[in-house]
């Protein structure tokens, strides 16, 4: 592999393992386990068709499988000891997105996925067993991610127009995002603010809207945390929760950051970096920099913010694929997007200055023919690696010296 940096840059990035998963299919989504000590070694989760993995990276970087289980199609869960777990089902599901769950109240380890069928699962990583299924949605699941302090909630995006907000806790949606003033086509990508007070959403409808989480959507979100833990080894009392919430508190709204289908959009302290399949990152905020995460929006019942102010753009060569999906490194000093070419580019983020509009650097990975897009990066929560995952079935790890 080869690094292009600019002259004054020195690149902080290294690739340094890859390995092919036998089934020879496209990988859409990774994500490392974010609920683990630096000492502990790292672990990674990927999906595409049918298939979960979960690779420990151990020494010098290699890539060790630990665990492969099915959703839904064949039936064994493996975890390399020998032993297998029966699961249910039989049919091809493309899996797109995915998530890892921590609930402190049983130190369970859980995965949650979804993707072509409109299912999300919650998966036991130590039992491979079902914990919750969740059957809301009414077409294919684009992502999940997880509520930044409550490790046992999340929100879905989805082709059929809505963000659904869950709890491995409960078999029922905490709340269902939409409306009139929704999206007009499928939701591609969410994110929750870091205090978890909002979502982002962006479509194929090249919008990208801000929800306020309401007072009940909020006292939901709570309930189901604090009644388990109150309620400790009795589950089945937190599940009076007899009907889904329908929450349309749009809170601000802008088609005017994109021309294409927004694909990626993540919260970057009070702003937002969102991406499309133009060749465009761009770093922006809903009102003025003096407001809030909304702006003026929310500030009463009917307040919405539509001004935006954006910062920086930055041009993604060779990003023009839709379903490209970035990541920010913990300490947000980089941000990193894999692209159609097999290529990982890469801008330094800096409190005094704005990115450059080009990439800082790129790192181009020889495991991957020019043809073999990148679909998903993910940062290991202590930034020393960073994982990719491609379209020929490819994972691949690069190193950072940037953590240290």
């Amino acid at each position: 592999s080869q690094i292009h940096s600019l002259p004054l840059l020195m690149s902080p990035f290294r690739w340094v393992k890859a390995c092919i998963e036998s089934h020879g299919h496209p990988l859409y989504t990774c994500a490392f386990n974010p609920y683990t000590l630096p000492v502990f070694r790292p672990h990674l989760a990927v999906a595409g068709i049918n298939q979960v993995s979960i690779y420990e990276i151990g020494d010098e970087n290699k890539i060790c499988p630990k665990i492969t289980f099915n959703d839904p199609s064949l039936s064994t869960f493996e975890d390399y000891s020998g032993e297998g777990i029966r699961a249910a089902g039989a049919r091809t599901n493309r899996i797109y997105a995915l998530n890892w769950l921590y609930d402190d109240r049983n130190e369970q380890l859980m995965l949650v996925f979804g993707g072509e069928n409109a299912v999300i699962r919650v998966v036991n990583v130590s039992t491979g067993k079902e914990v919750m299924i969740h059957s809301g949605h009414g077409n294919v699941v684009n992502e999940i991610r997880v509520h930044p302090t409550k490790f046992t909630v999340y929100a879905s995006a989805s082709k059929d127009m809505t963000v659904r907000i869950w709890s491995s806790r409960s078999p029922i949606a905490l709340a269902v995002i939409a409306g009139f003033d929704g999206h007009r086509d499928q939701i591609l990508s969410c994110d929750w603010s870091s205090c978890g007070g909002y979502i982002a959403s962006g479509s194929m409808d090249h919008t990208v809207r801000l929800w306020k989480i309401t007072d009940e959507v909020q006292s939901r979100i709570d309930m189901t945390s604090f009644r388990e833990y109150v309620y400790r080894g009795n589950d089945l009392r937190l599940h009076n929760l007899e009907e889904t919430c329908y929450a349309s508190d749009q809170s601000a709204f802008t088609g005017d950051l994109h021309t294409n289908y927004v694909d990626c959009v993540r919260f970057f302290d009070q702003f937002m970096i969102t991406k499309s399949s133009e060749n465009v990152l761009m770093i922006s905020k809903f009102g003025d920099f003096s407001d809030g995460v909304a702006g003026s929006g929310g500030s009463n019942d009917t307040m919405k913010e539509t001004s935006i102010t954006q910062l920086a753009q930055l041009h993604i060569p060779n990003g023009d694929t839709w379903f490209l999906k970035f990541d920010i490194d913990p300490k947000k000093e980089w941000l990193l997007c894999g692209v159609r070419t097999g290529e990982i580019h890469a801008w330094h983020l800096s409190p005094s200055h704005l990115p450059s509009t080009e990439p800082d650097c790129t790192i181009e990975c020889s495991n991957l023919t020019p043809t073999r897009t990148i679909r998903q990066i993910t940062f290991e929560p202590h930034g020393r690696l960073i994982a990719c995952v491609s379209d020929d079935a490819t994972v691949t790890i690069v190193s950072s010296h940037s953590s240290g």
